[in-house]
């Protein structure tokens, strides 16, 4: 598939598009499956939200001891990861300029993309976000885990 091409026939998706990819919150998960699976950040994960097919990728930027602040309950060691969306088709060239991939290129361009750290709640849980942080031109976007929930 070529950048731009049309995505739609009929307002129906392509289902050549959908072919291997999940939905973005299935994406979502299998991020943190793989992060708790291999203990790095790493992997590219195909995705489809109905009109567009890309990847986001991940990079391993090693460990990072957070600490807990006014803003976040987490504290302690987290993976650091790199986050990247790469268009595969689907995008036209004004889609660029708008949403998610305006913000890509504005953080690309301070060389600084969007980050994301993940870290287990308990020692055999799950591991979960629990710091996000995007810095565009638009300002900076830092989100942590504020509260979690136990039994």
């Amino acid at each position: 598939m070529q950048q731009g091409q049309k995505v739609t026939v009929n307002n129906e998706p392509k289902k050549d598009l959908a072919k291997d990819a999940v939905d973005m919150l299935t994406g979502a998960l299998l991020m943190m499956q793989n992060a708790k699976n291999t203990e790095k950040c790493e992997g590219s994960f195909p995705v489809f939200d109905g009109k567009r097919r890309f990847n986001i990728n991940l990079t391993d930027d090693g460990r990072e001891n957070l600490a807990k602040s006014e803003y976040s309950k987490f504290s302690g060691d987290a993976l650091r990861c790199t986050l990247k969306v790469e268009p595969v088709a689907g995008f036209k060239p004004k889609d660029k300029e708008k949403g998610w991939m305006a913000v890509q290129n504005h953080t690309e361009a301070r060389k600084k993309l969007p980050t994301i750290w993940f870290a287990r709640l308990e020692e055999q849980g799950p591991v979960v976000p629990v710091r996000m942080e995007i810095s565009s031109e638009y300002g900076a976007v830092v989100a942590h885990l504020s509260s979690s929930a136990k039994k």
